[in-house]
């Protein structure tokens, strides 16, 4: 009998598989070791998210922070998930307020975690940009902050990325390395 996956497997899950509804992709299936293997060299990253966004919260919110942690770094994003985490918003039009009160306003409608994750999406991208959203127009971003290669090692920016520009990062790719050093930075106490 399989048992129910943790939080922590979830949240993974969600951030190997981001906007796309499996995580098979271009025609491979993941395995139990890929998993595993990604669980492993992104720890850092999926324990700081699962321990600072609230357990009540969808695992696609959880998902898009991890992604966005690895991609635009923790110094960017920390903000965003504390504000998320302390319901702590600059008025009404803040893209964590806008985020909340749609999960509020749908949380009877039977959501996707992928849904959710491209609207987190979005607020991350308004709240990088410093910018506001009209509480009623929180639609689902059209690309992910990133794609994955083949082995989850190396993240490759997606064509169409409309957050591109404000990329912290000049790279379209980013290696191992970086992504390494990043994750260590996360290392808790």
């Amino acid at each position: 009998m399989k048992s129910h996956p943790s939080r922590f497997e979830m949240i993974a899950n969600q951030m190997m598989k981001g906007t796309h509804s499996s995580c098979a992709k271009n025609g491979r299936a993941n395995t139990q070791e890929l998993m595993n293997v990604f669980q492993k060299r992104y720890y850092n990253t999926i324990k700081y998210v699962e321990e600072n966004i609230p357990k009540s919260v969808s695992v696609g919110v959880c998902g898009a922070i991890g992604k966005a942690i690895l991609w635009y770094g923790k110094d960017k994003i920390e903000p965003f998930a504390m504000a998320f985490n302390k319901r702590n918003y600059n008025g009404i039009y803040d893209p964590v307020h806008v985020l909340w009160e749609w999960l509020l306003r749908n949380s009877t409608r039977k959501h996707y975690a992928r849904e959710i994750y491209q609207r987190t999406i979005t607020a991350i991208r308004a709240y990088l940009r410093k910018g506001k959203i009209n509480s009623g127009k929180l639609v689902p971003a059209a690309d992910d902050i990133f794609e994955w290669d083949e082995d989850y090692k190396n993240m490759i920016q997606p064509k169409r990325n409309q957050y591109a520009k404000f990329s912290s990062k000049s790279n379209k790719r980013q290696t191992e390395e970086s992504v390494l050093e990043e994750v260590d930075s996360l290392k808790t106490d």
